[in-house]
């Protein structure tokens, strides 16, 4: 089988979508080696050389929205694979027919989050929504991390005969931490986000939270933020810059609980990333959340200031308990769902079951 992934977010510093698709692929390069797969990215990626025979990285410049229409169908449709990979969200027009379609769709919130007229955060909802449109009426399969976001998807208008494929995130890879990277950081003293700007993070009302909760104890332990530019002056928050995958998760295996107290996720992996390193979580009671968490994590609801504080001062207040139920992690194998994501690849293209060499 012949099999074209749209790469171009293989490049750089690599966070959040590319990360993901990195270990994705490279859990496909360990069970695999029989399929022939073409990586389609912008620059160099730094990640190829980790890649056996039968991968190939082509180098093309695929400028966002203009590409997406001329470049990037142009360069499919010369491939003429069996299959192409579209991993966020979008998929492009004019790909031949006889090419089978597949698109991640992480979440549906830039539908719904409203941003200033003509803004950079507007046009890139525009292009997120015009790529999924072109989504829901081409791909012949449509994958998707959660239950949740599936039965979204599932009220879209979709072409006949798609296939919906539900398979979760993989469990992030160790990384070699070095313990004094924060070398100011006591063990078990403080607590851990990991958040953003966006409307749908909804830091403001962690933030809010955690002042309450420094009102009500008496020994208050410390708040430590990643991700957040827009920072929130507030006694005993302190916030980190770019961080490594390593220092992250020193910080998150290091820290009494994880917070996340977000509005809304398309997945939610930092709880999954604290759960790794065995680290329990707060968060919110949002769908998703509770899909993902309900077994292994601490609940609170979303807007309910005082209610939150009150759980964070409960954290404060026990030891910290270290999460280590290895068989709940067994679904989030790379593996696994490698394996899983080839056998649909596989019915798609031929009508066959996958049979791999290794």
């Amino acid at each position: 089988m012949h099999i074209c992934i749209d790469g171009r977010i293989l490049e750089g510093s690599l966070r959040g979508m590319g990360l993901t698709l990195k270990a994705f692929l490279e859990s496909i390069g360990e069970i695999d080696s029989k399929n022939r797969y073409i990586i389609l990215t912008n620059s160099r990626s730094q990640i190829q050389a980790t890649f056996g025979s039968n991968f190939v990285f082509h180098e093309i410049y695929i400028p966002r929205g203009f590409g997406d229409v001329f470049v990037l169908p142009y360069y499919i449709n010369k491939i003429n694979p069996d299959v192409v990979y579209f991993p966020e969200n979008i998929v492009v027009p004019f790909i031949k027919k006889s090419i089978k379609v597949v698109v991640t769709i992480h979440d549906l919130m830039f539908f719904t989050e409203q941003q200033r007229l003509f803004s950079r955060p507007w046009f890139g909802a525009i292009y997120r929504q015009m790529g999924s449109f072109i989504a829901f009426r081409r791909a012949d399969c449509i994958h998707a991390y959660t239950n949740c976001i599936m039965e979204l998807l599932k009220k879209r208008t979709v072409k006949r005969g798609t296939r919906f494929l539900v398979l979760t995130h993989g469990v992030p890879r160790r990384e070699n931490i070095e313990e004094t990277v924060f070398a100011d950081v006591q063990d078990d003293r403080f607590f851990y986000t990991i958040s953003g700007d966006t409307p749908n993070k909804a830091f403001s009302f962690l933030i809010e939270a955690y002042a309450s909760y420094r009102r009500k104890s008496h020994a208050p332990l410390d708040l430590w933020v990643t991700g957040v530019k827009n920072r929130i002056k507030e006694d005993g928050v302190f916030y980190t810059d770019y961080i490594s995958e390593a220092e992250k998760q020193f910080l998150l295996g290091k820290c009494r609980a994880f917070l996340f107290l977000s509005k809304d996720e398309g997945f939610g992996m930092p709880p999954l990333e604290a759960l790794y390193v065995q680290t329990r979580s707060l968060l919110t009671n949002i769908p998703v959340l509770k899909e993902l968490y309900a077994e292994v994590a601490d609940f609170v609801e979303f807007g309910d200031v005082e209610g939150a504080s009150r759980e964070i001062l409960k954290l404060e207040e026990k030891k910290k308990e270290r999460f280590c139920d290895k068989q709940w992690l067994e679904q989030f194998s790379w593996e696994h769902i490698a394996r899983r994501f080839l056998e649909e690849l596989d019915l798609l293209a031929n009508g066959n079951p996958l049979s791999l060499n290794k």
